[in-house]
């Protein structure tokens, strides 16, 4: 009795499980067609050797001449300086040029008449109280 007491209390009745309900499918029809493809990344680039740009001179920079990212050859204008601080040095440079001429002028001037030399047409005759000015004394 108590094998048949332990084999009925094993049987029970198992409950059948519920239905699942049946999945909706989404259905596309398929075709053929061309894909670019346009792969992108993301990275970051290191050049293989430094490049370090100095300027030849100092100034304002007016416009960058070139595109960040592309290449350059040598030789190439990258920047363009303000010129007019360069063009003033210029005409000064010029005028102390002229100035240096005139006083060597004279100086030739004031020599030849000392020496006792007629001035040319055209040139003044600096003479005072009967002997040559010397504005530009020499070697005193």
């Amino acid at each position: 009795m108590v094998g048949l007491a332990a084999l009925s209390g094993c049987q029970q009745e198992v409950a059948a499980p519920p239905a699942t309900p049946v999945p909706e499918v989404a259905v596309i029809t398929v075709t053929t067609q061309t894909v670019v493809d346009e792969p992108e990344f993301i990275g970051q680039t290191e050049s293989s050797r430094p490049v370090e740009i100095r300027p030849q001179v100092t100034g304002i920079i007016k416009e960058r001449l070139f595109q960040e990212g592309r290449d350059v050859k040598m030789g190439a204008l990258l920047y363009q300086i303000d010129p007019v601080p360069f063009q003033a040095a210029a005409m000064s440079a010029k005028a102390m040029v002229a100035q240096a001429e005139a006083r060597l002028v004279q100086a030739k001037q004031n020599h030849a008449l000392s020496r006792g030399e007629r001035p040319r047409d055209g040139q003044a005759h600096p003479r005072r109280n009967g002997r040559a000015v010397e504005k530009f004394p020499v070697g005193r």
